[in-house]
């Protein structure tokens, strides 16, 4: 096939897999629910980018896994059991706690480590949730040397509010299960989630204006002191995290 197929082909299918639904609405260019593999360019990788095979090799098998775990839990609107929270907690073998908070604060189960530190957690609980508000939140902040996302989904009864699902995990436990985590940058907007060998060149990237750059596209490339670096939105909910990989020549 020529190149330029190729290149289409695998583009929209490893983008498609990384932002689903959130790239649908932003482009309408890309199906929703294609899903990107990585045999299908083993015999044509010289005819695509290197950001693009390295971004696809390294990020692929821990974003499935967060996409998996993202949507079990956002479906979950109906007031959970402990049995479920316990399954959640064996499906996904990186996170560290699954808690069932009612809406006094009451922990209800507690499969794993507490989600959040109680400053957050007294935050959390001072929000009051209605059913127009159904939605998925997500919290990252560092603990020490780690740096921990909890996963936010109110439930409800007959529509009313009754409390929170928290799903907690260490970020350095998700990247463990990519091919090189050593190679990866996950950053929010101002904050660096995982750094893996770019300790400074990180920061800098998380202090990019990533709104405007969204403004442009889902992806793309940015330069940082003479380095290139290729760039993707994974959208968890409402809001981003990024991935991004060097471009090596």
């Amino acid at each position: 096939m020529r190149p330029r197929f190729w290149q289409i082909l695998v583009l929209v299918l490893f983008m498609a897999n990384f932002l689903g639904c959130n790239l649908w609405k932003t482009t309408k260019k890309v199906y929703k629910g294609y899903v990107f593999s990585t045999n299908i360019d083993l015999e044509n990788e010289a005819e695509l980018g290197n950001g693009q095979i390295r971004m696809a090799r390294f990020f692929n098998p821990l974003d499935q896994e967060l996409a998996s775990l993202f949507r079990q839990i956002e479906v979950k609107d109906s007031q959970p059991t402990r049995d479920w929270a316990q399954k959640i907690k064996e499906d996904f073998e990186w996170i560290e706690g699954v808690n069932l908070v009612d809406k006094q604060g009451q922990i209800k189960a507690l499969i794993g480590q507490p989600s959040l530190p109680d400053k957050e957690t007294k935050q959390l609980l001072s929000q009051k949730y209605s059913w127009s508000q159904n939605v998925m939140q997500w919290l990252a902040w560092t603990e020490g040397s780690r740096s921990m996302m909890t996963f936010i989904r109110p439930f409800y009864k007959d529509m009313t509010w009754q409390g929170n699902i928290l799903v907690c995990f260490n970020i350095r436990s998700l990247v463990q299960l990519s091919e090189k985590p050593q190679e990866i940058i996950i950053i929010q907007q101002g904050q660096t989630l995982w750094t893996g060998s770019y300790d400074q060149e990180a920061q800098g990237l998380a202090n990019l204006d990533w709104q405007a750059m969204l403004e442009k596209g889902v992806s793309g490339r940015a330069l940082l002191a003479g380095e290139e670096f290729f760039w993707l939105a994974r959208y968890l909910g409402e809001k981003p995290i990024f991935y991004l990989v060097e471009v090596k020549r």
